[in-house]
């Protein structure tokens, strides 16, 4: 027996589990949480200070090394659209062959016991809260193509894997290629896909509260600005959001701009667009 990934992607769509695409970058994200959670007890369990209790002093300074970076470049405008990259890069564990088998085939992540094994020994408060699997296929709600780069922490083998929707013209194809590593890749996965967004969408909204994409419709001016991108405001928004809940620093560079979302910070933080003459800022990270 088989899922059929198309009708899984339909489902998710249909049960209104992600009210808007983008919200599905989430679960990407959160891909790269667990990894990273699964990557320093890997890395240190041997001192057992850093896990005695929940959130020590030394987990808490540990951790500000394994930073989520989110990069989001525009490419170019094309007709009435805009193509944009979307890069997440993480300091985790990395994709084995065994993994991307479970990484490919929906809802069997539980199945992949080289993993199960390693969480089951784990403290409680640091087991992540779930292994690759639909989530990581909700991405296909956003780019008919994504491209991986990684290199396994335990056996430092390093690949580079092109997946294709199983909705696309290539009807779910899958390329891998095994590359020659060396010391100066290090362990961890880059996902990287193209998303294209309407230069200027029909329809768009915001709630009350002051977020990035409540900030670029209030100052958007048609005469100044070629695009309204709203659909990337959402993007970073979704990162705010889950940057809250996050244990990681998250860093987004977005074009030529670089920020860091860092709970531990407890300052405003703020954001300037030098091209788009935008600012936002949140008033604390809890």
């Amino acid at each position: 027996f088989s899922v059929d990934t198309s009708k899984a992607l339909d489902l998710l769509r249909g049960a209104g589990i992600y009210e808007k695409p983008e919200q599905s970058f989430r679960e990407i994200l959160q891909n790269a949480v667990d990894s990273t959670l699964i990557r320093i007890w890997e890395e240190h369990k041997q001192n057992t200070k850093i896990f005695d209790e929940p959130f020590t002093k030394e987990f808490k300074s540990l951790i500000k090394n394994y930073p989520i970076k989110v990069s989001i470049k525009s490419l170019k405008v094309k007709d009435k659209y805009k193509i944009w990259e979307i890069t997440i890069e993480d300091n985790a564990m990395g994709l084995s062959s065994n993994d991307l088998k479970y990484l490919i085939n929906a809802g069997s992540s539980s199945k992949n016991l080289s993993k199960s094994n390693i969480v089951d020994n784990m403290p409680k408060w640091l087991r992540p809260s779930g292994i690759f699997g639909i989530g990581f296929q909700s991405i296909f709600q956003l780019t008919e193509e994504v491209n991986i780069e990684t290199k396994d922490f335990e056996n430092e083998q390093y690949q580079k894997i092109t997946l294709h929707s199983p909705e696309s013209l290539k009807n779910g194809a899958i390329l891998l290629e095994k590359k020659d590593s060396n010391h100066s890749i290090k362990p961890g996965s880059k996902i990287i896909f193209k998303y294209k967004t309407k230069k200027i969408p029909s329809f768009y909204s915001h709630g009350k509260e002051d977020t990035f994409s409540k900030q670029i419709i209030d100052e958007y001016d048609f005469f100044k600005v070629e695009s309204l991108d709203i659909d990337i405001a959402y993007f970073i928004d979704e990162i705010v959001k889950f940057s809250t809940f996050c244990y990681f620093p998250i860093k987004i560079e977005l074009d030529t701009d670089n920020v860091t979302l860092n709970k531990e910070e407890k300052k405003p933080f703020e954001y300037f667009d030098k091209k788009g003459n935008r600012r936002f800022e949140i008033a604390e990270i809890n």
